[in-house]
């Protein structure tokens, strides 16, 4: 395993933890902080899916032609402004659900064009990368 394999492979846990707890926070942060009603939290639920539907296969048409690492990088950084906006935003008194509505999809579409896998197609790594994405998402339990 090579050292880029490694900081890739450190850099996309501590993303996917990002992800796994967003995706148990921005409801929860709707029911506690909004008293949002169910229709809402389901409207949530719904738009958090939004990107995957929409945009999953040109995504991965475009992030095939173009170079990896700054499209990783960039996703990453845009995900985490996002992240670190809404509870921002709450602490002020701002926090709307039309934000946390446009908030979600936007973090987890960028999610989306982020998750690259190595090129070199080496069942080894891609296991690795498997298993990091199993253990974050038990570490962080979603409801279903």
């Amino acid at each position: 395993m090579t050292r880029d394999f490694r900081l890739l492979w450190i850099g996309q846990t501590v993303s996917w933890l990002g992800t796994a707890t967003t995706q148990v926070a921005a409801p929860l942060a709707a029911v506690t902080t909004l008293h949002a009603s169910a229709f809402q939290v389901g409207l949530l639920g719904a738009a958090v899916w939004l990107p995957w539907v929409l945009v999953g296969v040109p995504a991965g048409t475009l992030v095939d032609r173009l170079p990896r690492r700054p499209i990783l990088v960039a996703c990453d950084l845009v995900s985490a402004v996002l992240m670190v906006s809404a509870p921002v935003a709450a602490w002020l008194g701002l926090l709307t659900m039309t934000q946390l509505l446009v908030v979600a999809p936007i973090y987890l579409g960028g999610r989306l064009l982020g998750r690259v896998l190595p090129n070199n197609g080496e069942l080894y790594l891609n296991h690795i990368v498997l298993v990091r994405k199993s253990v974050t998402e038990a570490a962080v339990p979603v409801p279903s």
